[in-house]
């Protein structure tokens, strides 16, 4: 769903899918909530952008001490909704992993999961599978590591709503835990060297951030295409943190009362 539907929906007609009888009362098909939409509105757009405008802050913010040189690395290209397959092998086979955004820029990729109003989703023991993080990451090194030759940088980057990076994710920055959660059965690559890097590739932001670093494009020297689909963004990225904001408040209030 467009971003100018999430915006100005008051001032328009609600959409009938595809293989809707006309005419008809068309259903309202728009979740605000969903993060599909808000990936899609959001990276849509900036993939278009040079990515010295938002992708270099955006790391620079979500990898504190970390030096990345986008500009001089080739062409940014963007996937939305990659498929990576689990290792196989495991004792119990958890499928086809689906990353949100997939960005590569050179040897640089950055696998990136969104989240708004939601969580990350935690380990479902009884059925032996581990938590979203963990899976991810292990089907990204199954996918991207190759067993010789230089290697891509890999980076995972989880964007939320909330003020702090949630405590499970933080726990995979210790490359112990992250080796244990890696499926070891490539006889070629050294696991415990993977777990080392990885565990400093993990990073966090929020979408927070993310409108700021907007704000501070805006102020740069853009041309008019980039000054438009910045400010676009911006205007989104406003309107869906309030959004957000409100919610809590409401939530605040009822707790008050309980």
């Amino acid at each position: 769903m467009s971003l100018e539907y999430e915006l100005y929906k008051h001032i328009g007609k609600r959409p009938c899918s595809p293989n809707s009888p006309r005419p008809v009362r068309c259903p309202l098909v728009l979740n605000e909530t969903s993060e599909d939409i808000l990936t899609s509105n959001v990276f849509g757009r900036l993939k278009y952008v040079n990515p010295d405008l938002w992708l270099l802050p955006t790391l620079k913010r979500a990898f504190p001490g970390r030096k990345f040189s986008i500009s001089l690395q080739g062409k940014l290209t963007t996937e939305f909704w990659k498929k990576l397959p689990s290792p196989p092998f495991q004792e119990v086979q958890e499928g086809v992993e689906e990353i949100d955004i997939f960005l590569k820029v050179g040897s640089l990729v950055v696998l990136c999961e969104n989240k708004y109003k939601s969580e990350v989703k935690g380990s479902l023991p009884s059925y032996g599978r581990r938590d979203q993080i963990a899976r991810y990451i292990d089907a990204a090194v199954y996918n991207l590591w190759p067993d010789s030759g230089n290697t891509l940088e890999v980076l995972f980057l989880l964007i939320t709503d909330t003020k702090t990076e949630p405590s499970i994710f933080s726990t995979y920055r210790d490359p112990e835990t992250l080796l244990k959660n890696l499926t070891q059965n490539r006889p070629f690559i050294n696991y415990p060297r993977v777990s080392q890097a990885m565990a400093q590739n993990i990073g966090w932001t929020n979408w927070t951030t993310l409108l700021a670093i907007m704000d501070e494009a805006a102020e740069g020297k853009l041309n008019w295409t980039e000054a438009m689909i910045i400010k676009d963004v911006s205007d989104y990225l406003r309107y869906k943190l309030q959004a957000t904001k409100q919610v809590s408040h409401r939530q605040e209030r009822g707790d008050r009362h309980v």
